[in-house]
């Protein structure tokens, strides 16, 4: 059966790229009634590629034969996507601000699919490739790389692309062309593979603990202020897979099953530098002092994180701003400052969760940096005040996915224990499962990662009847 991929080119669009427009595809359109009707028909005896070109067409309009039906195209497009299309897949992605993550995550694993098939030929695989560079168009470091594995598949489009963008954008800071084609790293995974079958993709839109979340039947938890940091787009370093999904859903759980007030969950996905400051040092005082000492605090990262380098900062370790260029950089934010700007608040519990390492890994293991040598140590600076932090992994370990659920490995887990639980647990049993499912799964992956926990010597061991949802 002949697939197509095509790239899109619509009016709405859900992210600002940071990357040039594209020599876009675009589905074949009919240009007689007869071959409309003829689509519409195909379209309503089930053909996901008719619905997906039939959507497109109603989305669009076709001049001089069919008018505008924004509604009944969007509605076509998502039933094409829902049931695994990957093209009607990339454009819900473009077009539905609400599933965004969802669609892009299940586009990207049909593309990469097709693009490890050699049974699919060089073309259909660098089509594939160029689908995905469009996919991740807001993404420079990572678009640039599937742009560079389709160029060396021999597309024509994705070397178009990588020319203009070069003139436009990079000329003046590299110099010569070859040399920054050169300095593009491809997916090397792609270069030299082995068939992968289509049945063995399995779309997974949403995890089991997005659906089924616990409504609280107590009161509100009108004291307690949430903090909630996903980042996941990097302008200068790879993604972190899930991390948005995961911010998401903690922050969804914080209101619903924990009962904190919705304008008392402060969200921040892909923080910059700037924007996180401006919440912990701005923001967080103004509204803790409202609240007189009575006052708890949850906070939550997914991320990258990095140790310190420099000789003054070997002792602490740094959160990762979205805007941060490398693990020098003066936009990071240490731990140790996190930790003071949460105690300054006054509040009478402050726990925090980070699904991050601090090994200058991403969720894969992989370095973030390239061409580094990161040693790891384990912070010395801890927590400070009314407070304690579970962590993802120990020291030397990396913070993994959990591919088969869409988050990451450890706020699965946190969330799982959320759901069963109804948000109605103490800290130490929360912590002993979730420990106990993570190292257990990880294990069960070839991986180790071990969470950890840390409580000030205020605290000691009295976090371990705390509750979350009062």
């Amino acid at each position: 059966m002949k697939r197509n991929f095509y790239i899109i080119l619509i009016g709405v669009a859900l992210l600002t790229s940071t990357i040039p427009a594209y020599a876009q595809l675009t589905p074949k359109v009919p240009t007689t009634k007869a071959a409309l009707k003829a689509l519409e028909n195909n379209a309503k005896n089930g053909d996901l590629q008719a619905q997906y070109e039939l959507g497109y067409c109603y989305l669009n309009g076709i001049k001089n034969l069919q008018s505008q039906k924004v509604g009944a195209g969007k509605k076509l497009i998502k039933a094409a996507a829902d049931a695994g299309h990957a093209d009607a897949c990339r454009l819900m992605y473009k077009i539905d601000p609400m599933h965004y993550e969802e669609y892009r995550q299940a586009a990207t694993q049909k593309y990469r699919a097709l693009a490890n098939d050699k049974k699919a030929g060089t073309v259909q695989r660098a089509e594939a490739l160029y689908c995905l560079a469009d996919l991740y168009s807001n993404e420079p470091h990572t678009c640039l790389r599937y742009l560079r594995t389709a160029q060396q598949f021999g597309n024509s489009a994705a070397n178009a692309d990588l020319e203009a963008m070069y003139q436009n954008h990079y000329s003046r800071e590299v110099g010569d062309y070859n040399n920054w084609i050169a300095s593009l790293r491809p997916f090397e995974e792609f270069i030299n593979v082995n068939p992968v079958r289509e049945d063995t993709v399995h779309l997974v839109f949403n995890s089991d603990v997005d659906y089924n979340i616990p409504v609280t039947k107590g009161g509100k938890n009108d004291n307690t202020v949430a903090i909630v940091i996903g980042n996941q787009l990097y302008q200068h370093m790879p993604t972190v897979e899930y991390a948005m999904q995961d911010a998401k859903k903690v922050a969804e759980y914080c209101e619903k099953t924990l009962g904190i007030p919705h304008r008392q969950i402060l969200y921040l996905p892909n923080a910059t530098y700037g924007a996180i400051r401006n919440l912990m040092k701005n923001n967080l005082p103004n509204i803790a002092s409202a609240f007189d000492g009575e006052i708890k605090l949850i906070f939550y990262y997914a991320g990258h994180g990095t140790p310190g380098e420099d000789k003054d900062k070997r002792d602490d370790a740094f959160i990762i701003p979205t805007d941060a260029e490398n693990a020098q950089s003066t936009s990071l934010y240490s731990t140790s400052e996190l930790f003071a700007d949460l105690q300054q608040t006054g509040a009478n519990q402050i726990t925090v969760f980070m699904d991050a390492c601090f090994t200058g890994t991403d969720r894969s293991g992989q370095s973030i940096y390239s061409g580094s040598r990161i040693v790891v140590k384990k912070p010395k600076i801890g927590p400070k005040g009314n407070m304690v932090v579970f962590s993802s992994t120990d020291a030397n370990q990396s913070a993994w996915p959990l591919r088969a659920q869409n988050h990451g490995l450890f706020t699965y887990y946190l969330l799982k224990q959320l759901q069963e639980t109804q948000g109605d647990v103490s800290l130490e049993q929360l912590w002993q499962a979730v420990q106990r499912n993570v190292k257990r799964e990880a294990a069960l992956e070839m991986h180790k990662q071990t969470p950890t926990y840390e409580s000030s010597p205020i605290v000691g061991d009295a976090w371990k009847t705390w509750k979350l949802n009062n």
